[in-house]
């Protein structure tokens, strides 16, 4: 029985060793799913948020559907300012602001409260066909979200859990061989 806590004891240990090891803070990546958009069309891809809840990197594709062809939102392609807006929308433009996507999310991207946000449908999520400089707002067409969401998955939990069922594994391994070079 001693020999098994002090198994478990150190499996523990080693959670904790690798748990510390972890950085504090990292980047959250975003993935979108199920993003349909009324009349047609979807929108899939990711966004990164860094450690200040600032976008890192971002791909995000929407197909065609209705009067809209399709856009690709992604840092390098020279699009300017794409925003977070009070941690819940973001706002994603197109090379010379010939069009945007904005999404709004039901809880605040940062730090994520939950690993699955849902996107608020209707017109506080849609894409637009053209950006008014002077409106600040869309004065071209416009497709609202139906559904959607963005997934945060969770690696570290999974990975202290592998951790530490890896210790304890090779605590028990190297118990059963050292037995055995002493019975022989």
């Amino acid at each position: 029985m001693k020999s098994i806590f002090k198994t478990a004891l150190a499996a523990g240990a080693l959670s904790l060793m690798a748990a510390s090891a972890t950085p504090a803070s990292a980047d959250v990546i975003y993935t979108l799913t199920n993003a349909t958009f009324v009349g047609g069309g979807t929108a899939s891809g990711y966004f990164d948020l860094n450690v200040y809840g600032n976008l890192a990197a971002y791909d995000v594709v929407t197909t065609a559907g209705g009067s809209f062809a399709g856009a690709t939102y992604a840092n390098g392609l020279g699009q300017p300012g794409t925003t977070i807006t009070s941690g819940d929308i973001i706002t994603f433009n197109l090379t010379g602001y010939d069009g945007y996507l904005q999404l709004s999310f039901v809880t605040s991207l940062f730090p994520p409260l939950s690993t699955v946000d849902p996107i608020v449908t209707g017109a506080a999520s849609f894409e637009c066909s053209s950006f008014g400089t002077s409106t600040g707002g869309c004065v071209g067409r416009q497709r609202d979200i139906g559904t959607g969401t963005a997934v945060v998955p969770e690696p570290l939990s999974l990975a202290l859990l592998g951790t530490g069922l890896l210790g304890l594994g090779l605590l028990f391994y190297r118990r059963r061989h050292s037995g055995a070079a002493l019975a022989a």
